[in-house]
């Protein structure tokens, strides 16, 4: 009998460990030169993006410090969805109040835009990629 329940543990933790690994691999590989930011604002060819609050009472409360950037889109710009299909520019709108990551080109303009999931956004903030310098 204790077999079984040692062999049942066995298999239950090595699956749950399968699965955060499979889960970590799952995640999306950025530039190094990517900025992570919630969108703001939209007014084409303008975006404002602000900083990733911690949780989200440092985002209603006391992080009233949060920096912001406005950017404008290349013409050619690329908005990825959440698992990763391209989409066209009026999919625009529905990045509003969204975690993206923003690749820029070399004129500072976002060229390559990621909406996040809820996994990456964990990622930025637990690696501190949220926070702009």
């Amino acid at each position: 009998m204790l077999y079984r329940i040692v062999l049942l543990l066995c298999c239950w933790c090595s699956s749950a460990l399968a699965d955060d690994y499979a889960n970590d691999q799952n995640l999306r590989k950025f530039p190094p030169s990517t900025i992570f930011g919630i969108v703001q604002k939209i007014d084409y060819p303008c975006i404002t993006i602000e900083e990733i609050p911690k949780n989200s009472i440092s985002g209603i409360f006391g992080m009233i410090m949060l920096q912001n950037r406005e950017m404008s889109l290349t013409p050619a710009s690329i908005i990825r969805d959440k698992l990763n299909n391209t989409h066209v520019q009026k999919y625009l709108d529905n990045l509003s109040e969204q975690a993206v990551a923003i690749q820029p080109d070399f004129q500072g303009r976002a060229w390559v835009i990621w909406q996040l999931t809820a996994r990456e956004k964990q990622w930025v903030i637990d690696n501190q990629l949220n926070i702009w310098k």
